[in-house]
C-alpha cells in the first residue's frame, strides 16, 4: 500500500521513577503541516485529525489484534525509530482525548529506553490519501516509533505525560480518590465537590435572609409592643398621678415586663373620685367594714 506516512512527532517522553505513561499522544488534534517520510521519501504533507478517526483506527487496531492473538498474523507493535525491529510497547486501544491517544503496555526495552531518557519522543505510522485524510494504520508490523527527530511540533513529550501523569495520581489522592483513578472520575469527584459547596452556599444564603426576615419581625414587634405601652399609659395618665417626665418610664417598663409595668402604673393613686362619687366615710368601724366590700357595695352601704 502506498503513501505511508511516518511523522516524527514531537512527542517528548520523560523519566519517571514513579511510573510510566499508560498511554502516549499519537497524534494532536487539528490541522497540521509536517515534514514525514511518504514511502520512504522525504515529504511535507498536511493532516486534519478530528475524533471521528478514533473508532475507524481503533477498529483497525483490535482487527490486527484478534488477528494475532489467533495466530495469523504478528502483533502490532511501537518500534524504534521506524527500523521495524525491537519492541519499545504493545498498543492496546486509541482513544481521544485532547487528540487521538494510544494505550499501551511497554516492553522491558522500551520502558529502559523511556526512564533512562535514551528515547524522548514518539512517531506515528499511518496512510493518508492526497488530501491529507489518515485512512489507516499499518494492517501489520508498527503503527509508530520511539524517536528523537520529531515532525508534530505540538505533540506532547512524553515527559510531560509522565508528569502530568503524577500530577493526576497526587490530585486524585488529595480528592480521596484511588491512585489509579480515571481523569473521568477525577473531574466527577471535582464536579461533586462543587455542587456540594454550591448547595452548601445557597443554603447558607437562604438561612442569612431568614435571619435578616426574623430580625426584621422582631424590630417590627418590638415597636408595636413599646406603642402599645404608650398609649396603655396615656389612658390612664388623666386618672392616676402620673408625672409627664415618668410616663415613658413606665412605658418602658410595661413593653418589657407588663405585669410589673402595670403595677407600677396602678400604684399612682387617681388625683380625684370619679364623677358623682359620695365622699368616703372616716369613722373607723365603716372604715374597717369598707375595706372588706368592693367599691360598689361601700357605696350601696353609705
Amino acid at each position: 500500500m502506498k503513501n505511508l506516512i511516518r511523522a516524527f512527532s514531537t512527542a517528548q517522553i520523560a523519566p519517571d521513577a514513579s511510573k510510566l505513561p499508560d498511554s502516549i499522544e499519537w497524534m494532536p488534534a487539528g490541522r497540521h503541516s509536517i515534514c514525514c517520510s511518504k514511502d520512504d521519501a522525504p515529504a511535507e504533507i498536511e493532516v486534519n485529525v478530528d475524533e471521528e478517526l478514533v473508532s475507524v483506527l481503533n477498529e483497525q487496531l483490535q482487527a490486527a489484534r484478534a488477528l494475532a492473538d489467533a495466530g495469523k498474523a504478528s502483533r502490532p507493535y511501537i518500534d524504534f525509530d521506524h527500523a521495524g525491529g525491537e519492541a519499545a510497547a504493545i498498543p492496546t486501544e486509541f482513544f481521544w482525548q485532547d487528540g487521538i491517544r494510544l494505550r499501551v503496555e511497554w516492553t522491558a526495552a522500551g520502558a529502559a529506553a523511556v526512564s533512562g531518557r535514551v528515547y524522548s519522543y514518539f512517531s506515528p505510522e499511518f496512510f493518508a490519501d492526497k488530501s491529507g485524510k489518515v485512512t489507516a494504520i499499518p494492517a501489520v508490523g508498527p503503527i509508530g516509533a520511539l524517536v528523537n527527530t520529531p515532525a508534530f511540533q505540538e505533540i506532547e513529550r512524553i515527559a510531560a505525560s509522565l508528569t502530568a501523569q503524577k500530577s493526576m495520581i497526587e490530585i486524585a489522592k488529595a480528592l480521596g480518590l484511588p491512585e489509579t483513578a480515571t481523569e473521568a472520575e477525577i473531574l466527577a469527584k471535582i464536579a461533586e465537590l462543587t455542587g456540594a459547596a454550591s448547595t452548601a452556599n445557597d443554603i447558607k444564603d437562604e438561612l442569612t435572609a431568614a435571619k435578616a426576615a426574623l430580625a426584621e419581625l422582631e424590630t417590627k414587634h418590638a415597636e408595636h409592643v413599646k406603642a402599645s405601652a404608650v398609649a396603655e399609659v396615656d389612658r390612664h395618665a388623666a386618672l392616676y398621678d402620673v408625672p409627664e417626665a415618668v410616663r415613658p418610664i413606665i412605658a418602658d417598663a410595661i413593653a418589657k415586663d407588663a405585669t410589673t409595668g402595670r403595677k407600677i402604673l396602678a400604684g399612682f393613686r387617681a388625683k380625684r373620685q370619679p364623677a358623682g362619687a359620695p365622699p368616703m366615710k372616716t369613722s373607723a368601724s365603716q372604715s374597717d367594714h369598707i375595706k372588706c366590700r368592693s367599691t360598689a357595695e361601700a357605696w350601696g352601704k353609705l
